[in-house]
């Protein structure tokens, strides 16, 4: 699944895939493609988005939530 950030500070896209690990459990692959607009690559301003981005409270965050979900549904047998 893959989300276009089109508008607000961000652009870019966030994929997140989906798959069977060699055991067969399921796991989430996370790509984010993201800068900010009108800002310097790799200058303050991105370095610190980075940094919350990395944090427990940033994507790591939604992610662990979005997995956890995932694999509730899938053990529902509604994925």
């Amino acid at each position: 699944m893959t989300f276009f950030q089109a508008t607000g500070p961000r652009e870019g896209a966030i994929i997140n895939e989906l798959y069977e690990d060699g055991a067969g459990a399921l796991q989430l692959r996370f790509y984010c493609y993201l800068g900010l607009r009108g800002k310097d690559p790799g200058g303050a301003e991105e370095q610190a988005e980075q940094a919350q981005f990395d944090s427990d409270q940033g994507y790591k965050a939604a992610l662990l939530s979005t997995l956890k979900r995932t694999r509730e549904l899938l053990d529902e047998g509604r994925l």
